[in-house]
């Protein structure tokens, strides 16, 4: 894939994701998590690839078989990161001043 394209079609999923799925802020810390997912998941994808392909070389259409499973792993990867680090909601300041509610024990 063409880099520009790719960084084109990076963008455009990430701004998809923010608006339809997720609910994003799209400020600078989101979408710098972004890049730093797309990075991650593009280099799982080819280190599955390349650990398939050359731990079954003789696997019947081992070509097919990395692919799919690297891409697997990559969409997988691709949403827990999204959901748990790039679109984390904001995280409430622990509050020192509310008491833990503990149960009463009736004697």
């Amino acid at each position: 894939m063409v880099p520009d394209l790719a960084a084109v079609l990076s963008a455009v999923a990430y701004y998809l994701n923010s608006v339809l799925t997720f609910s994003g802020e799209r400020s600078l810390p989101e979408k710098s998590r972004a890049a730093a997912s797309y990075v991650v998941c593009f280099t799982a994808a080819v280190l599955v690839d390349w650990a398939i392909g050359h731990a079954f070389p003789t696997l019947p259409d081992v070509t097919f078989w990395s692919w799919f499973v690297s891409q697997g792993v990559a969409t997988t990867l691709n949403f827990l990161l999204q959901n748990f680090w790039v679109f984390r909601g904001p995280r409430p300041a622990p509050d020192s001043h509310v008491p833990v509610s503990r149960p009463v024990r009736h004697v």
